[in-house]
Formats: C-alpha cells, structure tokens, sequence
C-alpha cells in the first residue's frame, strides 16, 4: 500500500553524494643513523669536562696556590741553604765586588772562612763525640768494677774466703735488679694517684681533702673582697665593685622558694652587703633577712671552678637591670672585677686558678652615645667631624662656654645641650653652631643605683 502513496510536497533533500576515497600511501621509514663510536662519545665528554667554566676556575685555584707552596718551599729551602752554608757570605761578597767596594768584599770573605772553620769544628765534634762518650762510659764502668773488686778483695782478706770477691759486685747487681722491679711495679699507681696524694704544707693533709674543708662561702669571700678593696678605691670604682659583686651574687644564688625579691635583694647587697663602710652598721629588718639568706644559701667558693657557672656570671653580667644587653664598657668594668675576686680566691688556695680564663667570651663593640635635652633617656649619635664635613661647614676654632647649657647644630636643626658645663670647650663653626669637643665627651649618664636609691625609687 505505502508504494501507491503519492506525496504532496516536494522533497527539498539534495541527493546524497557519494563518498570520497581515501588512498593511502605508504612512507617507508628513514634509515637508521650510524651507530656513534666509543671513542668519540668518550672525547666529546671529555672536552665538555675540560672546557666547562667550573673546571677552568679550579684548575686555576689549584695552580695559583701549588705556586703559592712551590714559592713558600723555595724561600724556605733557600733560607735553610744560607743558614747551613757560606754561600750568604760568596753572594754579599759579590755584591761588594760589583759596587767596587774591595773593603767589604774582604771582610765577607773573612767573615765566610770563619763560619767554614766553626762548621767543620762541629761537625769534627759531632763525629767524635759518641767514641768520646763511649770511651768515658767504659772507663767508667772499669772504675767501678775495679773499686768493687779491690772492695772484694780486702773483704776476701779479711774473711779468708776467696768467694768474698765478688760479693761487693753481686751486691750492686742485685740493688739494681729489685730497684727496676720496684719501678715496674710502683710506677704506674704512682702517675694515677699521684694528683690526689699532693698534700697541704700547713695541716697536712691532701690538697683536695684540705680545699673541701676549707668551703668559704662566695658571700663571706665577695664581702672580704670588697673590704679588701674598699680604702684605696675611689668613688665610682667603689660602686662599680658593689654592683658588680651584687649582680654576680644575685647570679648565683638559687632561685626558687624562701628566695627573696630581686628589688629587695639587689638593695640589700648594694647598699649594706658589698657597702664596706657600712659593715659596722645594723641593716634594716628586711635587709638583714635578706643577706641572712644569701650567708646561707650562697655557694661555696670551690663551687666556681666550673666553667658552666662562670659562664652564667658572665652571662648577667653582660645585661642590665631592664634585661638588654649592657654596654661594652660596663661589661668590661664588671668582668674586671669579677676577675680580681676569683684571683684572690687562688691567692687564698680556695680556687686552683681562675675559672675566667677557661671561659670564650667575646665583648660586643661599644657603641658611644650623646645624650642632650633635660630628659636623660633622650639619646642621639654623637656627630662624627669627618673632613668633607669640615670643608662643609667651615673650619672649627676652639672657645670656652660660660653658659651652663648650650646648643648644637645637627643638620638644619639645632638641640639644646644642657650637659656642657663652663668647664667644656666647645668648636664654633662658621655659621655660629656649637658642637661637642672631642677630647670631653658630653654625655649625660642616666641614673645609677646609688642615685635611684638617694631619690628613694
């Protein structure tokens, strides 16, 4: 039925096409290239080694410094040479010669006979002297024997027994067979004991049994330390020991319960502990327990030789109240008096040496500051006069200030400057500005212990 049906409308589907063809074709493969010999892999490898920039820069490393070895054991082979024969002489002679100098070259030349004649008296020396040696160990030895048997024989004589001959000698033979067993034995348990069989020359006892005993207490030995020190020191070098005693105290005693304040314990060493010209003085309540608790606690002298500890010391030593680093100059003025107390305490045998100079510390450089303004803690660099600030700013001349506060000039800016006194010089520039003299540094120090304490803060 579907094939009588007669469409209506006109079918507007182009005819299909047919499709194309595809023709392959077949590329044949290229030819394999030729196998690279060994050989040239090998040299290429190796001229990529030789010309790399790494290789060039060692191998002149290697060589510039094999120079350096080959000079050095020239100069020193050459040194040697001159030293052991004339040829210094022979080329100072030459030189003489050449500058027409006939004077000197004849006394080089004497000079050089000389030297040839003191050699060969030594060398003559050297050869004989082991037959000389020889000859006056068997001559003697031959003395020996002959006293021994001379001895025998008077002894022989005496006893009218012919065997008394050698009894002298025999004797000898055997003293020395049992004093080298003696060594043999004794000799190995003498060098192990020996350190601790040295004994003290006062109680007689061994010198570690006698340094326990003797335990000083590191409060008892600083407190004597400063008395020591107390009458030919002056003012600022007496508060330097008080403190720095204190912060080395304070260091070493333990921390932990039944301690006091720091506050109250840095007062109480500072003003009344390490405060010779207050040892005959009562110490407030307070105070009084504290150091109490310092006699107590505080470690005994012998404890210091140890490296470790010392090294804590120093450690806060080399701060300041407020924990940052202290000034190289305070560390050292601090560390010199730490020093000074442990080498009397190797004076008094309380300490084998001082334990400081088993300790590496390195001091940080010092940094020098201008302080100017009312306000102490105010601090600016002082201005460095460097020629090209010179040709800047005029030549400086020199001139006395007889106002107690002047000023500055850093720059366009000027600062005034309250720590000159009319005791300072000043240098006028060109324009009129003040600066400091270099000789008299105008710094202005922030407050110190004793000044904290005098204003009751």
């Amino acid at each position: 039925m579907s094939s009588n049906v007669v469409h209506l409308h006109k079918n507007t589907a182009p005819p299909a096409e047919p499709a194309p063809v595809t023709t392959l074709t077949v590329i044949p493969d290229a030819p394999a290239a030729p196998p690279v010999p060994l050989w040239v892999r090998s040299g290429r490898a190796i001229r990529a080694a030789v010309t790399d920039e790494r290789t060039k820069t060692a191998a002149r490393t290697v060589a510039r410094h094999s120079l350096y070895v080959f000079g050095g054991a020239r100069i020193v082979g050459r040194r040697a040479w001159d030293g052991r024969t004339a040829a210094r002489y022979e080329r100072y002679m030459r030189t003489a010669e050449a500058t027409g100098n006939m004077e000197a070259a004849a006394e080089w030349e004497e000079r050089g006979q000389r030297f040839r004649e003191a050699r060969h008296r030594r060398r003559m020396d050297l050869l004989h002297s082991p037959l000389d040696a020889a000859k006056g160990a068997a001559v003697s030895a031959g003395m020996g024997v002959g006293g021994l048997v001379l001895l025998g024989i008077a002894m022989a004589v005496a006893t009218k027994d012919p065997t008394d001959v050698v009894t002298p000698l025999m004797a000898v033979i055997k003293f020395i067979n049992l004093m080298i067993t003696i060594v043999r034995v004794v000799w190995g348990p003498l060098v192990t004991l020996g350190p601790f069989l040295a004994f003290d020359t006062e109680n007689g006892l061994p010198v570690s049994e006698a340094r326990e005993r003797n335990r000083t207490n590191w409060y008892a030995h600083a407190r004597a330390h400063a008395a020591r020190e107390w009458p030919t020191a002056a003012a600022k070098h007496r508060a330097s020991i008080a403190e720095s005693l204190t912060i080395a105290t304070m260091a070493l005693c333990p921390t932990g319960k039944g301690r006091p304040a720091d506050d109250l314990l840095r007062r109480a060493l500072y003003q009344w502990g390490f405060n010779a010209g207050r040892h005959d003085q009562q110490p407030p309540e307070a105070e009084a327990r504290a150091l109490a608790w310092v006699e107590r606690n505080a470690p005994a002298v012998t404890d210091l030789d140890s490296p470790q500890r010392v090294r804590t010391v120093l450690e806060h030593l080399a701060k300041r109240q407020d924990g940052k680093p202290a000034a190289a100059n305070t560390f050292r003025r601090r560390r010199a008096v730490l020093s000074n107390c442990l080498r009397l305490a190797g004076e008094h045998e309380l300490l084998p040496g001082n334990p400081l100079h088993r300790v590496h510390w390195e001091t940080p450089k010092a940094v020098e500051e201008l302080t100017c303004g009312a306000s102490p803690r105010r601090r600016r660099r002082e201005p460095c006069w460097t020629p090209s600030a010179r040709r800047a700013f005029g030549a400086p001349t020199w001139s006395r200030s007889s106002r107690a506060s002047t000023t500055r000039q850093c720059g366009p800016k000027r600062y005034p400057c309250s720590a000159l006194t009319s005791a300072n010089y000043r240098r006028t520039v060109g324009d009129g500005s003040c600066w400091p003299a270099p000789g008299r540094r105008s710094v202005r120090p922030g407050p110190t212990m004793a000044s904290r304490t005098r204003n009751g803060s």
